[in-house]
C-alpha cells in the first residue's frame, strides 16, 4: 500500500513462483485443472495434490468469472484464477470448423 493507502500493482521479471506476494494470478480452463506452462510450475510449486484439490473443491469456473484458493507451499496468500480468454477460442473453433 502507498502512504495514500491505495493498492500498488508492480510488474516484475522474475520465477512467480518465488514472488512474496498477496496473490498470484495464474489463467485457468472451465475445470480448474493442473496444466503446463506456467500453470504447471505453480501446480507444482505450491503443491500439486493440495492445489488439485482445492481446484476440484471450487467445482469449476464460468468464463468470466475468477475463483481463489490459498497459496499452499507459495509465498503468495492466494492464488486467484481468472477465467477470461475462453470466449475468444470458443468461437473461433466453432467458426472454423
Amino acid at each position: 500500500m502507498t502512504e495514500q493507502g491505495r493498492p500498488v500493482i508492480e510488474a516484475v521479471q522474475g520465477d512467480i513462483t518465488r514472488e512474496t506476494v498477496d496473490a498470484v494470478v495464474n489463467a485457468a480452463n472451465e475445470y480448474l485443472m493442473a496444466g503446463g506452462g506456467v500453470d504447471g510450475a505453480i501446480h507444482d510449486a505450491a503443491g500439486e495434490s493440495a492445489l488439485s484439490a482445492a481446484c476440484a473443491a471450487l467445482g469449476g469456473c464460468e468464463v468470466g468469472d475468477a475463483k481463489a484458493t490459498p497459496g499452499f507451499d507459495l509465498r503468495a496468500k492466494f492464488i486467484h484464477l481468472p477465467l477470461e480468454t475462453a470466449p475468444f477460442w470458443y468461437a473461433y473453433s466453432r467458426l472454423f470448423r
